[in-house]
């Protein structure tokens, strides 16, 4: 989004100086451009705040904002923020709270957006070490249909136990690239041998340490 707002100011700039746009349709283009670009920081200065008071409260070793994609009964994208406690793994929405023990964590796949399309439902299978092959078609349509964390965003595929329901795989997104979500995850609390980054080749697993 704010790269649109910036695209937007340069546009009304160069179409200006062409001749091509009257001063004061620029003027306002160019307004419009900057009054949307300081919302967008107001908004994640705010939101970033929150997420600091709320990982304080939690004695948290990290938050993350993200948005849910798939595993929860959940509006696709739906906003929310993940934290890291010293048991468990905590997503918390509007809609209420999930926690994951540390200690029922199966596999965890940290992969870029981008790797998506070069993957099957039976290649990301066999990655989670799940039995039923995904059908991940529909995510990867709504991906490109809405994509709330922008093109350049960090998938995190979690697999982990319960009791009820057996083997259960929470899909989320993070507006964050790869590098600094699998920073995050290389925290010694987590079961480490169990997280896996995917490779540049789509194929290979690599450990996050």
């Amino acid at each position: 989004m704010a790269f649109a707002f910036l695209l937007i100011i340069i546009c009304a700039i160069a179409l200006f100086f062409m001749g091509i746009m009257p001063a004061w349709i620029g003027a306002a283009l160019t307004f419009a451009g900057l009054s949307g670009l300081l919302a967008l920081g107001f908004i994640d200065q705010r939101r970033s705040g929150l997420l600091r008071r709320r990982g304080r409260q939690l004695q948290a070793r990290w938050g993350l904002y993200v948005y849910h994609y798939a595993g929860l009964p959940l509006p696709f994208s739906t906003e929310g923020n993940l934290f890291l406690t010293n048991n468990q793994m905590l997503l918390e929405t509007e809609h209420g709270q999930l926690a994951i023990p540390l200690t029922t964590i199966e596999k965890i796949l940290l992969l870029d957006s981008c790797q998506i399309p070069k993957l099957s439902g039976r290649q990301l299978a066999d990655l989670l070490g799940l039995s039923n092959e995904l059908s991940f078609t529909g995510i990867q349509y709504k991906i490109d249909q809405h994509d709330p964390a922008g093109r350049n965003h960090t998938l995190i595929m979690m697999v982990f136990d319960s009791p009820a329901k057996g083997a259960n795989l929470l899909i989320l997104a993070a507006a964050r690239r790869l590098p600094s979500v699998t920073r995050l995850f290389a925290n010694p609390i987590l079961p480490i041998d169990r997280i896996r980054l995917l490779g540049p080749d789509s194929k290979t697993e690599m450990p996050v340490l």
